[in-house]
């Protein structure tokens, strides 16, 4: 079905403050503030029609682009949720027989003595996140869900099993929840 407009509008709540500038949106609230750049979106458009309204709109859109209107809307709610509450993942540290070790040295996150290896893993850590890790759990926060994200998924793949029988040995740092402030999000079904 062809349309010839479709928009998406959001309301940003007191304690936000935004700039639009073009496609360019910054976000300041309590926790501090997210910009990012949506200058990839070819056929769509931001405005502020009215105090504390983002107006995201496409005229004659293509399929593409009403998926690109829902994309926009989610990580500009995205930021606007990280400057007001933040994100929080933990991670649990698995092991069977060899016990992993973490440790957080400058911005370097060091994983030692896994499955028994005398080598350390080093997983760089990445923008702007609070890594804390205990001898059970790795605890990742921010106010940028993409950084925090991106921070869990690179200490995951760095404690991933290879070539071996996965059903066998699963030892490895795994997210197991998420949080937005104190809301609980995501979590392992048990």
């Amino acid at each position: 079905m062809k349309y010839a407009y479709s928009k998406r509008e959001m309301t940003v709540p007191d304690k936000v403050s935004f700039k639009l500038d073009g496609k360019r949106v910054e976000v300041k609230g309590p926790k501090g503030t997210i910009a990012r750049d949506f200058s990839h979106a070819k056929n769509v458009e931001l405005s502020s029609p009215a105090k504390g309204k983002i107006l995201i709109e496409a005229r004659f859109p293509r399929k593409a682009d009403l998926a690109m209107l829902g994309t926009l809307e989610g990580h500009i709610k995205n930021m606007i949720l990280g400057v007001t509450v933040g994100f929080t993942y933990k991670m649990i540290i698995a092991y069977s027989h060899f016990p992993l070790t973490v440790k957080i040295n400058n911005d370097v996150l060091e994983i030692s003595n896994y499955t028994g290896e005398r080598g350390v893993r080093l997983v760089p850590i990445l923008g702007n996140v609070k890594i804390t890790a205990t001898k059970e759990s790795v605890v990742i926060e921010g106010i940028d869900k993409e950084e925090v994200s991106l921070n869990a998924g690179r200490i995951q793949q760095a404690a991933k099993v290879r070539f071996k029988d996965r059903r066998v040995f699963q030892d490895g740092i795994f997210v197991y929840e998420k949080f937005a402030g104190d809301q609980l999000l995501w979590h392992v079904k048990t």
